[in-house]
């Protein structure tokens, strides 16, 4: 019954989905790959326009990924049945670094089987080199020798099907005779309950930290905190803002799980429909009011009924409707993102949001001011953005919460250990030593060939730690052993990642008195630190003194100079860019003017008479050398294919279509020129963008249409679509285009080439 009914659900999901013309994250991996799978034109196209694939982190791919990676790096398949495990690789299309003793997501499909099979798919023979790379960049020599130590028995000698081969780290990087370095201890007195285990330790973090940075010994960005579970990174940010740290929190909990935008999607329920008495009632009682059950049951008796358009007179319940009906007339007459963003700052709730750890809520109230934006532009209601924010409560894990201020550089960064894989810091604080996790097993799924199957088991927490099984498949038991061996290996690749981090010092969080009633967190370490030094905290750190702030007139307009002053000075540009194209085209209108000539790029020259036609101008001069361009890099194109190409080209131009077949006519003359024959016999011919430094202050910028070797010597090509010159007009009006083509080869070690420009229309060749 519940197979059927989560079945169905996810059909209608689809369904849906496909209705409102939309997809998400696993509908685009799960298309591409069947598109790849089925339709041999496209992935013909794609497998020639991807031609090097070049793949970091491979340990963290999926399965559907996987696929789309080795389909786009083979050769081409048959039908829908093709099997990614087995098709051919194309020689060097594919490069991939991964470590598979970082593999720590297998929750996100992302497991040791997937690296497994690739790594042996490359080891095949005429199929690739597996090169094993041990150098450690990032730490000191003794957290390397450390490191070694703890995972040498903790990892076997030869992969397993869970569980990639140790290898030894080997240091490449010294340490400073200036700061400590080596891995320390930070021990919590047994006589500190367990509950108080993560404020006690977040107090001395951030007495450490302060000090050091008081000290000028680091800087706040040197910090990292690592915690194995994020139900207590609060705990720590709020003991760094108390001594005023800076703080950046990750991981700390899913946007949509957010209590303050829990209550902004009540909000929106209640102006998107005043007669919401339900909605209305739980707003008022809510943090934006906080009005009290007695002063609800006040107003009612009063005669109020809970619309916002009530005008009963019973405070403080008539205070707030007032307050709700401003904001019910924002909503209409401004944009909705605009009527939320002064809704917010009119409350203070936004400010309020603020003063979390992290700011944390406060993000989540911007990233839900953009969320409501985005589904009313697309021409939904206040309701369907509620609804949007309540579905995304529903899949509290797929988006997570970010900083109020994302990307600051000199902030202590606090995250849960998934959030650290691929981060470093000089020093990492490996903290709430009782807070790790319970490992439990609700489903099993096997990989074993080409599909697929899965086992999943429906539990009932019981109290704390405990669960009653409400439905298993049949052999759970063993699907159940079997998944364990899997998720323990899975946690020593965690403690890796975990003791892998720190350039500097490692810093392990203990208590005295163990692990107490919950799981351990770090306890795996504790044989390995006999010999660490317990690291010494001042009890004296204090938080900086608060500065004054003069908030007089004279104050506010000094700062206002001083903004306008630096405003100024950051508009003068330090550098410049232009193009070759621009100035060429600066030139040349300044010679017709002395010639008394136009040179009107939407006029062309027909029979010697200007004349506005489809065929002129920058459009068509594009067309045409996207059509060449095309014809020059892929020699056996057809006319059809031209066509096509055309038909693309002009998408944003349909007033070109009428003059695709001479575009192509035009394209045929010129591949049967001599120039082009020459250029065609060249192992080296291709257009070429380029940029260099023409002074110290200014960029030149352009794209050469044409580069060929033909004998010994470069030759330069420019195409001219819309001109029809004699030899010595041409010359002088584009003598400095064709000079700047050749200083940029010049810049590329070659110093010496011939120039040229080819008027298209007419089949001659013109020199300087």
């Amino acid at each position: 019954m519940s197979v059927t009914l989560l079945t169905n659900a996810r059909k209608r999901a689809a369904l849906e989905r496909q209705r409102a013309n939309t997809l998400n994250y696993d509908d685009l991996l799960q298309l591409t790959a069947r598109v790849l799978r089925s339709n041999a034109h496209v992935h013909r196209a794609l497998r020639e326009k991807y031609r090097w694939l070049f793949v970091d982190e491979f340990q963290d791919t999926d399965p559907v990924q996987a696929e789309i990676i080795f389909l786009l790096a083979g050769v081409e398949t048959t039908g829908e049945g093709a099997d990614w495990r087995s098709v051919p690789l194309r020689p060097g299309a594919l490069f991939v670094v991964g470590d598979p003793k970082q593999s720590i997501y297998r929750f996100r499909r992302a497991d040791i089987d997937i690296y497994n099979v690739v790594r042996a798919r490359l080891m095949e023979p005429n199929c690739g080199d597996v090169l094993p790379m041990t150098t450690n960049f990032r730490s000191v020599p003794a957290l390397c020798d450390w490191a070694n130590d703890v995972f040498c028995n903790k990892f076997p000698s030869e992969p397993t099907a869970h569980s990639p081969r140790f290898a030894p780290l080997e240091a490449n990087r010294m340490a400073l005779k200036s700061v400590p370095s080596g891995v320390f201890t930070l021990t919590i007195p047994a006589s500190v309950e367990q509950k108080d285990v993560p404020l006690a330790e977040a107090e001395l973090i951030a007495h450490y930290i302060r000090s050091e940075v008081d000290g000028e010994r680091r800087s706040f960005g040197d910090f990292l905190i690592l915690t194995r579970k994020r139900k207590n990174l609060g705990s720590y940010v709020a003991a760094l803002e108390a001594l005023h740290i800076p703080a950046e929190v990750s991981g700390a909990g899913a946007f949509g799980a957010s209590p303050e935008v829990g209550q902004l999607a009540v909000l929106l329920r209640v102006l998107s429909d005043p007669q919401d008495s339900t909605s209305l009632v739980g707003l008022l009682r809510g943090p934006l009011f906080g009005i009290s059950d007695q002063d609800l049951f006040a107003f009612r008796q009063a005669g109020g009924w809970f619309s916002i358009f009530s005008d009963i007179v019973c405070e403080p319940v008539s205070s707030a409707l007032t307050s709700l009906r401003q904001m019910f007339r924002w909503t209409r007459l401004l944009p909705a993102g605009a009527a939320i963003e002064r809704i917010l700052e009119h409350t203070g709730y936004l400010a309020l949001a603020a003063t979390t750890p992290g700011g944390v809520e406060a993000g989540d109230l911007l990233h839900a001011i953009d969320r409501v934006r985005q589904v009313t532009e697309s021409g939904h209601s206040l309701a369907d953005a509620a609804s949007a924010l309540e579905a995304d409560a529903e899949t509290a894990g797929d988006v997570e919460s970010l900083p109020l201020e994302p990307g600051r550089s000199d902030v202590v960064r606090v995250m849960n250990l998934h959030k650290a894989k691929g981060l470093e810091a000089p020093v990492v604080f490996l903290a709430d030593p009782c807070g790790g996790p319970w490992r439990r097993v609700n489903a099993r799924v096997s990989r074993d060939g080409a599909s697929a199957k899965g086992y999943f088991c429906i539990k009932r927490k019981k109290g704390d730690h405990g669960e009653t099984v409400i439905a298993a498949p049949a052999d759970w038991t063993q699907y159940e052993a079997e998944e364990h061996v899997y998720l323990d290996a899975e946690e020593q690749r965690l403690l890796y990642v975990a003791g892998t981090r720190a350039r500097d010092q490692l810093v392990v969080g203990r208590w005295a008195k163990g692990s107490g009633r919950g799981t351990p967190a770090w306890n795996a370490f504790d044989p390995f630190l006999n010999g660490a030094t317990e690291l010494p905290v001042a009890g004296t750190a204090t938080a900086p003194a608060a500065q004054p702030v003069d908030l007089s007139a004279r104050a506010n307009m000094q700062a206002y100079v001083a903004r306008f002053a630096a405003h100024k000075r950051a508009r003068l540009a330090s550098w410049s860019a232009t193009s070759v194209t621009a100035a060429a085209r600066h030139i040349a209108e300044i010679a017709g003017s002395a010639e008394g000539e136009s040179d009107d790029p939407t006029r062309a020259l027909i029979g010697g008479t200007p004349s506005h036609r489809a065929d002129a101008g920058m459009a068509w001069g594009s067309l045409i050398h996207g059509l060449l361009e095309h014809a020059m890099r892929h020699k056996e194109a057809t006319r059809e294919d031209l066509t096509r190409l055309a038909m693309w080209l002009t998408f944003e131009q349909p007033e070109l279509r009428s003059v695709i077949d001479e575009a192509v006519r035009t394209v045929e003359v010129f591949s049967r020129s001599e120039l082009w024959q020459r250029a065609s016999g060249s192992e080296h011919a291709a257009e070429v963008p380029f940029q260099f430094a023409e002074t110290e202050t200014s960029l030149l910028a352009g794209v050469i249409d044409l580069v060929f070797k033909h004998g010994d010597s470069w030759e330069i090509v420019d195409y001219k679509t819309d001109i029809d010159l004699g030899e010595e007009l041409a010359a002088r009006r584009y003598a400095y285009q064709l000079a700047a083509y050749q200083e940029a080869l010049a810049s590329c070690g070659v110093p010496n080439s011939r120039a040229s420009i080819w008027p298209v229309r007419a089949a001659a060749l013109i020199s300087p």
